[in-house]
């Protein structure tokens, strides 16, 4: 049917987490974090930034499983 996606500001270093993902004419959802890193240099501070952020996507990711299934 169309995309699903939630795009979300730079996060760490100008990199990008999203959650994005696909439903089929069926209703079928496949989703997926997807990260964008066009020239990233990441110090420490930076790479713990994009772990946290990785996981609020990761996080969401849960939460839509979970509504989807409640349906």
């Amino acid at each position: 049917m169309g995309w699903l996606h939630s795009r979300h500001p730079p996060h760490a270093g100008g990199v990008h987490v999203d959650v994005c993902g696909w439903q089929a004419a069926n209703g079928t959802v496949e989703r997926h974090v997807a990260v964008f890193a066009p020239d990233a240099d990441l110090d420490a501070a930076t790479a713990r930034k994009l772990a946290a952020a990785l996981l609020d996507a990761a996080d969401q990711l849960d939460r839509l499983a979970a509504i989807e299934r409640a349906a």
